[in-house]
C-alpha cells in the first residue's frame, strides 16, 4: 500500500464514529439521493450494486433498502464494521481501490462516492481499469470528484485531520474514463460546491456473462 493510502487508512480507522455523524446519512448531502436514484436507473438488470470507498455504509444501506444486493469495498477496517453492523444484508470487503478481489464482469453498477477523490492522482487510471474489469458489459459507473488543480493534504468539513485530496478537470477526467475503455461518458454538477459526477458504462451485450454466485472475497 503507497504512503497516501496507508495513511487514510489508519485515519479512518481511528476516526470511523465521528465519520458517522458527519456523513452517515444522505439526508446531510442536498441531491444525494437524486443521484443515487439516477445511477440505479442507468443500472441494468437492478443489481449487484459495488459501492467502491463505502465509509461507514451510508449509500450501502440506501441501495439495500431498495432491494439491491450491494457489496461494500473499503480499505478501512472500523468504517467496514460499521456498515455491516448497520445493514447485515450487505457483504462487506476490505480492499484497495487499486486492486479489487473480484472476478471480471462481476456487477452491473459501480458506485463510487468522493473515493477516488482522496487517492493519489497517479492511481487513478489503474482504479478506473479495476471498475471498468469488474462491471457487466452494459454496467454503469458513477463517480463523483472535486473540481480543481493540484492534490495534497489539506482540512476537510467532514474531519479535523488532513486528509488526501486529489482534485481534477472534469473534462480531463472524462478523458481518463474513455482510455480505460467507457463509453457514454458524461459529466455533471452534483449542486454541492465544487463536486461533479462522472457517468460511464462499460460497453457490451448485457447477458454476455453468466450469473456468479461466487462469494469473490465477500466477508
Amino acid at each position: 500500500m503507497d504512503p497516501v493510502a496507508t495513511r487514510m487508512r489508519e485515519l479512518y480507522d481511528r476516526r470511523a464514529a465521528d465519520y458517522v455523524a458527519t456523513t452517515g446519512e444522505v439526508g446531510l448531502f442536498p441531491g444525494l439521493d437524486a443521484e443515487l436514484a439516477r445511477f440505479v436507473q442507468r443500472m441494468p438488470g437492478g443489481g449487484p450494486v459495488l459501492d467502491l470507498g463505502s465509509g461507514v455504509g451510508r449509500d450501502a444501506d440506501w441501495f439495500s433498502r431498495r432491494g439491491l444486493s450491494v457489496v461494500a469495498v473499503d480499505f478501512s477496517e472500523q468504517m467496514l464494521r460499521i456498515t455491516g453492523a448497520r445493514s447485515p444484508e450487505v457483504a462487506v470487503v476490505q480492499a484497495e481501490l487499486t486492486n479489487l478481489p473480484f472476478r471480471d464482469d462481476r456487477f452491473a453498477g459501480a458506485w463510487v462516492c468522493a473515493s477516488l477523490v482522496h487517492l493519489a492522482s497517479a492511481g487513478h487510471p489503474r482504479a478506473l481499469a479495476e471498475v471498468f474489469r469488474t462491471l457487466q458489459p452494459s454496467g454503469a459507473v458513477a463517480i463523483s470528484m472535486k473540481v480543481g488543480h493540484g492534490e495534497g493534504w489539506a482540512t476537510g468539513s467532514k474531519l479535523p485531520d488532513e486528509r488526501w485530496f486529489s482534485y481534477v478537470d472534469a473534462d480531463e477526467f472524462a478523458g481518463l474514463m474513455r482510455a480505460v475503455g467507457f463509453v457514454g461518458v458524461t459529466t455533471i454538477p452534483s449542486g454541492r460546491d465544487t463536486w461533479f459526477i462522472a457517468e460511464g458504462i462499460k460497453p457490451g451485450r448485457l447477458g454476455s456473462t453468466r450469473p456468479d454466485d461466487s462469494s469473490g472475497g465477500f466477508a
